[in-house]
């Protein structure tokens, strides 16, 4: 192949072609001392990579900064009543006391009415926390809907007393957008814009809006509790002149 030298006007740098003209490589300098750079074309396109790191550290560096903005307001975990919207609060009393550091072991996280707790293949892939909306709420499929699905893992029985089971686990740190599906408090649906009664069925219901089955996935709060431990209470409303406790 011939190539041949091409000076760039008032400077010692040459460009390198072929017989095409076609740019092959470049030298810099004069001499001993000249060294071959990139063609002009990948020279330039060496320059846009460059500035592309320096844009992607730029926007990494701003990422680092909002997560540490972030560590540094954590989420504001409130106790979230759920009485008011689940079924049988009038007899039932459900609480999960959630372990949020060593000195903070029992913070009141959820109170609700009747609930359930399930296994998930018999247990083997975990448990998980329910509770229905009041009698009759139901989704466009008029399947009962839910005020809330907490899934766990590690879940024992801790022991039984003044007819109040106590349960332990921990907030499954892997089941996200799917499975966890707590609310925050004055949540309740059935007071949603979207949210029709249905004069359809023999008994007149409320039928939430789609999307609403179950509470909306909330990425703050789990991320608040994923991995802590809790305790939950179940055992019947107990009027407060007789409370042994």
């Amino acid at each position: 192949m011939k190539l041949r030298r091409v000076p760039y006007s008032g400077s010692t740098d040459s460009r390198i072609v072929d017989a095409s003209g076609e740019d092959i490589g470049r030298i810099s300098g004069d001499g001993p001392q000249a060294v071959i750079a990139y063609p002009d074309k990948l020279a330039k396109e060496v320059v846009r990579s460059v500035n592309h790191r320096e844009q992607l550290i730029e926007n990494l560096d701003k990422a680092g900064e909002e997560i540490e903005r972030l560590r540094g307001k954590p989420f504001p975990l409130k106790t979230t009543d759920l009485r008011p919207i689940t079924r049988r609060s009038d007899t039932c009393l459900t609480k999960v006391l959630l372990r949020r550091s060593w000195e903070d072991r029992q913070f009141e996280w959820l109170v609700m009415g009747e609930a359930h707790l399930t296994g998930r293949e018999g247990g083997n892939k975990g448990w998980t926390l329910k509770a229905y909306l009041t009698s009759g709420v139901t989704d466009f499929e008029h399947d009962s809907a839910y005020a809330l699905q907490l899934p766990l893992i590690g879940v024992e029985l801790d022991s039984v007393y003044y007819h109040s089971t106590h349960i332990v686990g921990y907030v499954d740190p892997e089941l996200d957008k799917n499975s966890f599906r707590v609310p925050v408090p004055d949540y309740n649906p059935m007071k949603h814009e979207g949210a029709v009664e249905c004069k359809e069925c023999e008994k007149p219901h409320v039928v939430v809006p789609e999307g609403l089955y179950c509470p909306p996935f909330n990425r703050g709060l789990f991320n608040a509790v994923r991995g802590k431990r809790v305790e939950i209470h179940i055992g019947p409303v107990v009027p407060k002149d007789e409370d042994d406790e």
